[in-house]
C-alpha cells in the first residue's frame, strides 16, 4: 500500500506540475480510501503488505505503523 500511497502523490504532481499543497493531501486521502473501498469489495480476501515507519505518541510509546502519508 506504500507504492500506491507513492504513485498516487506522483501523479497528483505530476498534474499540477508542483510539490504537494494542502488541498492536495486531502485529494490523495480521497483517492487512497476509494482504492482500498474497491479492494475491500472484491468477492476474495486481500492481503496488504506495507514499508513501516517508527512512530511515538504522546506518552513517548513507540510504535511500528504502515508508511502511508
Amino acid at each position: 500500500i506504500t507504492e500506491i500511497n507513492d504513485i498516487i502523490k506522483m501523479d497528483i504532481e505530476r498534474r499540477t506540475g508542483k510539490p504537494m499543497e494542502l488541498q492536495d493531501w486531502g485529494e490523495l486521502q480521497k483517492k487512497l480510501k476509494s482504492t482500498f473501498r474497491m479492494f475491500r469489495d472484491l468477492p476474495m480476501h486481500v492481503i496488504f503488505i506495507a514499508q513501516e515507519q517508527n512512530e511515538k505518541d504522546e506518552d513517548k510509546i513507540e510504535k511500528i505503523v504502515p508508511s502511508l502519508n
